[in-house]
């Protein structure tokens, strides 16, 4: 968080002189809430050091970019690829893993690779009698395969915050993850947030849990609460009048 909202030629002013935001937390003790006040100092957002310890995960775009693209070891080096220790996942992982993508997998996990003497890890899968890496996978697969990961092995009651997470899968497997999003919160007490433009995701969280960020035409964000998927779906007008 310390380098969001850099400053640069670019953007020289993305936000206001004197800015500062303002965190509340419950931090399990009998002082109550907590406030941490985060303000911008000479090149960097200070004020972090005073909140208190929590694993946290944020899982966008780059949690899964195919090794194709990323000119990674296990594509440019694969005549010389070697296989080292794998793991297998967690049987609740891959069970959640297979209903979200309606896939019948016999094996899910991950293999240690190593090549030219680096080494990387790659996802691995199997299902009709056939085993593959992730090398082969579809990106939303993939994608998936390593977000439950990350929520089934974080400590309990981490901050996971997901951007985007239905990007490269159809509306029916949208609807599958926000259906274990809400069930692995309550089972492992996890904090999620969630960037979304997709209804199917929010059909099926509370209203209580949506909401709606707008930029006015001074430049100003307003927050609006509680909005059902078809509100959200209105445009600005719509939501004014």
């Amino acid at each position: 968080m310390a380098y969001y909202f850099p400053v640069s030629v670019a953007d020289p002013e993305p936000f206001t002189a004197g800015a500062q935001v303002q965190y509340l937390y419950a931090a399990g003790n009998d002082l109550g809430l907590q406030t941490v006040t985060v303000t911008r100092a000479a090149k960097e957002w200070s004020g972090y050091k005073r909140q208190p310890q929590r694993a946290t995960y944020y899982r966008g775009f780059t949690q899964f970019i195919p090794k194709v693209e990323r000119r990674d070891l296990s594509i440019y080096g694969g005549a010389s690829l070697e296989l080292g220790d794998t793991s297998t996942l967690d049987p609740t992982a891959a069970e959640h893993v297979g209903r979200i993508l309606a896939a019948p997998y016999e094996h899910l996990g991950f293999t240690e690779v190593l090549a030219s003497k680096k080494t990387a890890t790659l996802a691995m899968a199997g299902r009709g009698g056939r085993r593959y890496s992730e090398n082969h996978m579809g990106t939303g697969e993939g994608r998936v395969l390593y977000m439950v990961n990350t929520l089934e092995t974080a400590p309990p009651k981490s901050l996971i915050i997901l951007e985007e997470p239905e990007t490269s899968l159809h509306g029916d497997a949208q609807v599958r993850l926000a259906q274990y999003l809400v069930e692995v919160a309550l089972r492992r007490g996890h904090q999620i947030i969630l960037t979304t433009h997709s209804t199917a995701i929010l059909g099926q969280l509370s209203r209580d849990s949506v909401v709606y960020l707008r930029r006015t035409p001074m430049g100003d964000v307003t927050a609006t609460h509680g909005l059902s998927t078809y509100q959200w779906t209105l445009s600005p007008l719509s939501l004014g009048s």
